[in-house]
């Protein structure tokens, strides 16, 4: 094999036979150059966007900071870049709101409603009903006499009360304000309401203004509380248990609202909000 001279120039790529020994080494450092100068461009590469997802996801990260005992919740404003607070407290109770939202619109129903059935009359006033279980017991008490005069209003004219709940609004922590309208309707023979309807759609409404000899328009104002929760009891009937989440009515109070009055606000000023 021919011996190449020493000055021979080594050329990188070529074959085997045609490299110079003691190039080896500048080539192996030319390589590596090569090698980590392309690592360090994908590494910046991959850094950059690292950088920009972390300014993401930092400047709308909600931190939370406990003072007093009470949980604030902020945010990184990403323009003025500082701390602001955020309505946190909408979010947690969003799910428990419309439970108890739920559970008020059938207590504000059975309440203001009456039935010709004398079974389903005493299970709407009885001690484990629905008013019952959720009511204070000075608010259960006045419910008794209320109740039992409504009925026989009613029931001396051959009628059965009915109402519509417009809305159910919390107006600030715990108390709840309603706007409903009752209606006195005639009953078939069956003894059932002329509107064989019991929901909240605009035909069950537009059939109750029509049939109805006596309508009155009401704002509830109700405070609420929780209390332990009571075991159902078991009945002979199938009942579900009326309150198991413990809601309890504190105050109740019913203001009177002219049908004629279509300005009917539900942001009313403090002085005409009761002090309950």
């Amino acid at each position: 094999m021919e011996q190449y001279p020493e000055d021979f120039h080594d050329e990188l790529e070529a074959y085997p036979l045609r490299l110079h020994v003691a190039a080896l080494p500048d080539r192996r450092f030319f390589k590596m150059t090569r090698t980590l100068t392309v690592g360090t461009v994908l590494l910046s590469a991959l850094l950059i966007v690292l950088g920009v997802f972390l300014n993401y996801q930092l400047t709308h990260l909600n931190v939370t900071v406990r003072r007093s005992g009470v949980w604030q919740f902020y945010r990184i404003d990403p323009e003025e870049k500082r701390l602001k607070a955020t309505e946190s407290a909408s979010v947690q109770l969003l799910p428990m709101r419309l439970v108890i939202e739920e559970r008020l619109r059938e207590y504000i129903k059975i309440r203001n409603s009456t039935v010709w059935n004398l079974d389903k009359m005493d299970e709407n006033r009885s001690a484990d009903g629905v008013i019952g279980q959720m009511s204070k017991s000075d608010i259960f008490e006045s419910f008794g006499p209320e109740f039992m005069a409504m009925q026989a209003q009613t029931r001396g004219s051959k009628l059965v009360r009915d109402v519509h709940i417009y809305d159910v609004k919390l107006v600030n922590t715990n108390l709840w304000m309603a706007l409903i309208e009752t209606f006195d309707l005639p009953i078939t023979d069956d003894l059932e309401s002329v509107c064989a309807c019991s929901d909240n759609s605009r035909s069950c409404l537009d059939c109750k203004i029509q049939n109805a000899q006596k309508r009155e328009r009401r704002r509830i104002w109700i405070r609420t509380s929780f209390n332990r929760p009571q075991e159902c009891r078991v009945q002979k009937r199938n009942m579900t248990c009326p309150n198991p989440l413990g809601i309890s009515v504190d105050k109740y109070i019913s203001t009177f609202v002219p049908i004629h009055d279509e300005a009917t606000f539900w942001d009313l000023p403090a002085a005409l909000r009761p002090d309950i």
